[in-house]
């Protein structure tokens, strides 16, 4: 049985595309890992071998994996992938040509990966960034702030041009904000990562449905 986020993210993938499964989907966007050990771990059924085989690929990365093990670390990864390329879909299905950025945009596990934007997006000339950064719990909305972790935040102010694009899972709403238009505050220990992190004011943003979203961004572009 996959966990609740790995479930709301499967549900998400359901309903913005055709794919029948997690490993049709995988087939469907030419991942470099093998689409059924990427479905196992995404239902929470890896066999011993994917076990392994992720310990070799992620158990040396202390510094990005924290204490998780390397299978969770491994399915936080993948939950990421597959938004990513149902959003870039989405928004390229609606006429906005967004691409996947960094390293990892082959969708292959890396012993190092750069601090790079999810997403870039070309329009008139002008290269856009987009983080994009998920709430499985209704915080966001409930609270009307969003946490990231500094390095999180440093990273997106990194790029001149950056939007920060949000999954809020619990309603099933989006946000994008130019987060150097929205106030922030610095905290030198989160009170559930116990690590730096920035909270930003998002009570004022407003959170739509997904095919909304192209109007949202070309808004801010």
């Amino acid at each position: 049985m996959p966990n609740d986020k790995s479930a709301d993210t499967i549900a998400f993938m359901n309903e913005y595309t055709d794919a029948s499964s997690v490993s049709d989907f995988v087939s469907s966007q030419n991942w470099n890992e093998d689409a059924g050990r990427v479905e196992r771990v995404l239902l929470g059924e890896p066999t011993e071998e994917d076990t392994q085989y992720l310990e070799s690929k992620l158990g040396s990365l202390g510094h990005k994996k924290d204490s998780r093990s390397a299978i969770q670390y491994a399915e936080e990864l993948l939950r990421g992938w597959v938004i990513e390329d149902v959003l870039r879909t989405e928004l390229a299905s609606q006429g906005l040509p967004v691409e996947l950025s960094g390293e990892d945009k082959e969708r292959e596990f890396l012993e190092e990966t750069t601090a790079d934007a999810d997403l870039v997006l070309q329009n008139d000339g002008k290269t856009t960034h987009i983080e994009v950064v998920s709430d499985y719990t209704g915080f966001w909305k409930r609270t009307g702030n969003a946490d990231l972790r500094d390095n999180k935040f440093n990273q997106i102010k990194s790029h001149d041009e950056t939007l920060l694009l949000g999954i809020d899972f619990d309603s099933n709403t989006v946000f994008v904000v130019d987060p150097e238009t929205v106030p922030s505050d610095y905290m030198q220990s989160h009170p559930y990562w116990n690590k730096p992190a920035y909270r930003l004011d998002v009570s004022a943003t407003p959170f739509v449905e997904l095919p909304e979203l192209p109007n949202q961004i070309s808004e801010l572009l």
